[in-house]
């Protein structure tokens, strides 16, 4: 009953303005309109602006079947964790892709869905992806990659390369918005980055990448965490724990704007280039201990990444708000619940009605609480 209830909210909330949704679930006595992403793009029932619904369970087939390759279409997925004992022992209801999603048209939304593996970006422009939790964003061989916005997501790296890895082919990245996303990168991916967007893309090809505005960058020991150029680098927290000189790739030639960013440097390995030519931001010793909530060691969810009091990230803001994901105009939500209502945390069922009534009790919260 719980998960129905809290089902039906997020569906309601999500597709009450769409004319038409058609339900994916991978499970066949699910009985959905479509097995698979790809069969619903392939069916001629299926219109360009529709809405595809992935239920929750494990969407387990290949790369093949995860194809979003409509005009216009939305991908919803139910986020991923409405249980109050999220990090415990209980099922979450999520739409989990165990194989590699790919975007092959123009003006696609995909928001609240799990994916092991990549959401692959294969097509020129307008792409958004909100609220998702993802291992990877690529995108590979795009002559011009326009207007991609990747918003409230938990993320382990993104990386949008030119043709080829040719510099001669002289490809584009424009209007990229990247903000209020948390990046834990947990494995390389076999690149140097977590955020890597110019390596094979010349520096007058790269123009408007608002990238990395109030974003939590928690990079591993294998990475240093951005390579970009002509950015605007505003209001983040990059920390990494293991290697203390991150911030080596901002050289002032990159033609970056970096400002009221926390990050974590030592005195010794401190980049004299960037305190000399970015004075306005916090060169401080940003830990995990001093800068979050939590202090587990083994298992990390976004509450984690909450500041604590005292946190050197708190007011230092360009707007005197908070750095980091949770700050600015569109805080991150924890767990993918859905924008703006509250969520369910339980509810109480009697097993006998009283007077001929059965009283149901939800138990409701704010959405980070």
């Amino acid at each position: 009953m719980k998960k129905l209830i809290l089902l039906a909210a997020a569906v309601t909330f999500a597709f009450a303005a769409n004319a038409k949704v058609w339900r994916i679930n991978y499970d066949e006595n699910a009985n959905a309109d479509f097995k698979t992403i790809t069969a619903a793009c392939s069916s001629a029932k299926v219109a360009n602006t529709d809405t595809l619904y992935c239920e929750p369970g494990n969407h387990a087939g290949s790369e093949s079947d995860n194809v979003i390759s409509r005009k216009g279409m939305k991908v919803f997925g139910p986020g991923w964790g409405f249980e109050a004992n999220y990090g415990g022992t209980s099922t979450i209801a999520e739409a989990r892709f165990s194989a590699r999603v790919r975007v092959t048209a123009n003006n696609v939304y995909v928001s609240g869905i799990v994916g092991d593996g990549e959401l692959e970006i294969n097509t020129k422009r307008n792409v958004t992806l909100d609220r998702c939790k993802i291992s990877a964003v690529s995108a590979f061989d795009i002559d011009t990659l326009n207007s991609v916005t990747i918003k409230n997501c938990y993320l382990g790296k993104i990386y949008f390369q030119g043709r080829n890895y040719s510099f001669d082919k002289h490809k584009e990245l424009k209007n990229i918005y990247i903000t209020n996303n948390i990046f834990e990168s947990r494995e390389r991916f076999n690149y140097d980055h977590a955020i890597e967007m110019s390596y094979y893309i010349i520096q007058q090809n790269v123009s408007n990448v608002n990238i990395l505005r109030n974003t939590i960058v928690f990079a591993n020991s294998d990475y240093r965490p951005i390579l970009v150029y002509n950015s605007l680098i505003q209001d983040n927290i990059i920390i990494n724990p293991r290697e203390p000189e991150i911030v080596t790739d901002f050289a002032t030639d990159r033609g970056n704007i970096i400002r009221k960013n926390v990050f974590s440097m030592s005195d010794g390995v401190a980049n004299t280039d960037i305190i000399a030519n970015f004075p306005d931001n916090y060169y401080v010793s940003a830990t995990e201990a001093n800068t979050f909530t939590c202090t587990q060691s083994t298992y990390r969810t976004e509450q984690y990444f909450q500041l604590k009091d005292g946190s050197p990230a708190k007011n230092a803001a360009y707007d005197g708000g908070d750095c980091g994901a949770f700050g600015g105009s569109t805080p991150y939500i924890i767990c993918g619940r859905p924008q703006g209502i509250p969520y369910i945390t339980d509810v109480e069922v009697p097993a006998q009605p009283k007077d001929n009534k059965l009283t149901v009790t939800f138990k409701v919260a704010n959405q980070n609480e």
